[in-house]
């Protein structure tokens, strides 16, 4: 780690350094210290839009996009929501055209993030049907799909709307079933299981409980 502080901090070439600076920012975000990762991750932004001065062959705008989106979700988790807001602006000139093509299937899901946060629902709810259109061309989306309902079902059970957030948590669940990796099921489970403790369906959140281990 110290050696790819060092790297980070001193490489004269700006490929090398801009690559350490974003790897740093990754695993600093892994541990959940999001200012340390902010921070790396700034410098690697900084590094590519350089780069990208140089030489666009290596340096591609539509990363700088993702990038941009990346850090935008690091300012969600720090609730920092106007910021992030910010970076997901000056990321979609880069990544139109891009979304969910490839592996992009996060950008809308941040701006929902983003939205909710800025208590500007009308525009997540904008981006949540734009994730649905999305689905008649691939069926890889659930990931998306079980992000954007687990935001806002969370957004409506914390207002205590039981009856709304039943309708997005159930919806996230099912998409999680089938989604590409564990992590958006697993929220899903956890918001499936407060939802049945606050309805008083206790038997169904131990069930549940029990089929998630």
């Amino acid at each position: 780690m110290n050696r790819m502080v060092q790297i980070a901090d001193t490489s004269t070439n700006i490929a090398i350094q801009e690559q350490a600076n974003t790897a740093l920012g990754g695993y600093y975000s892994d541990l959940n210290d999001y200012e340390k990762s902010v921070t790396y991750r700034a410098k690697s932004i900084d590094l590519y839009k350089r780069g990208m001065q140089i030489d666009s062959s290596t340096f591609v705008p539509v990363n700088l996009g993702y990038m941009l989106s990346n850090i935008a979700q690091i300012f969600n988790s720090l609730e920092k929501y106007e910021k992030a807001l910010d970076y997901l602006n000056e990321a979609r000139p880069y990544i139109a055209g891009h979304i969910f093509r490839g592996n992009e299937e996060t950008f809308y899901v941040n701006l929902i993030e983003t939205f909710i946060g800025l208590n500007n629902f009308d525009s997540a709810q904008h981006y949540y049907r734009q994730i649905y259109a999305a689905m008649k061309g691939r069926d890889t989306v659930y990931n998306a799909i079980c992000y954007a309902n687990c935001s806002l079902g969370k957004y409506y059970f914390e207002k205590n709307k039981i009856d709304s957030a039943a309708y997005y948590i159930h919806r996230a669940y099912q998409a999680g079933k089938n989604a590409a990796t564990k992590g958006p099921f697993l929220l899903a489970t956890e918001l499936q299981g407060k939802l049945y403790y606050q309805q008083g369906k206790f038997s169904s959140a131990i069930k549940l409980l029990q089929e998630s281990l």
